[in-house]
């Protein structure tokens, strides 16, 4: 069950990032011009740096921009932004902040900063303790609200040190907070790979 309601909320958290991609040459969120595709990385993980978190994330970004959706979408012609460090706390670090829909969280609320995406990277028992026994890694990081209805205008992606330093984790859940790809169009690598299973 948990899993089927974890499809449901990141299909939905990634609706308005998707939205974005297939609707023009400038990115929007609810009519907020994004003219960039901008990330920052923040590693609250001990033995993560996160100037070498950034590294990663720059250097998957590469193969994120050459995905065929990538080209095919309003991304292809942004230039790409990866800065250290993010202007607020990740949503779901704050305290007594739970996933808005897999725990029944409140949504977080407030205006569009300029990144799309917050990467962050935590030890593997913060990510049992934010998302269970999902594989879903990503959760609100802003929403915007107009009376009962919300909708998601920036993302986050949680990994561990161990998805961070995997490139077939880390581009797969680039590609997913992005909205470059839907969340569950095929099955999202976090857990053992086929690598993984061979060693």
């Amino acid at each position: 069950m948990l899993l089927k309601r974890a499809g449901i909320v990141v299909g939905l958290a990634l609706a308005v990032v998707t939205f974005n991609v297939v609707m023009g040459s400038t990115i929007y969120s609810h009519g907020h011009e994004r003219s960039e595709v901008a990330l920052c990385v923040q590693s609250e993980e001990p033995g993560t740096a996160t100037a070498d978190a950034v590294a990663l994330v720059q250097k998957a970004m590469t193969s994120v921009s050459k995905h065929s959706n990538w080209t095919l979408g309003a991304y292809k012609d942004q230039p790409i932004r990866v800065d250290a460090g993010c202007p607020n706390t990740p949503y779901l670090l704050e305290p007594g902040a739970v996933h808005p829909v897999l725990f029944g969280g409140a949504p977080p609320t407030g205006k569009p900063g300029r990144y799309q995406a917050y990467v962050v990277v935590v030890p593997d028992e913060k990510i049992s303790e934010l998302f269970g026994d999902s594989s879903v890694r990503i959760a609100p990081q802003e929403m915007e609200c107009m009376g009962h209805h919300c909708w998601e205008v920036t993302a986050a992606l949680y990994l561990t040190k161990d998805e961070l330093n995997t490139p077939e984790k880390l581009e797969d859940g680039l590609l997913r907070v992005l909205g470059v790809v839907q969340p569950y169009d095929t099955p999202p690598v976090f857990g053992p790979t086929n690598r993984d299973k061979q060693s």
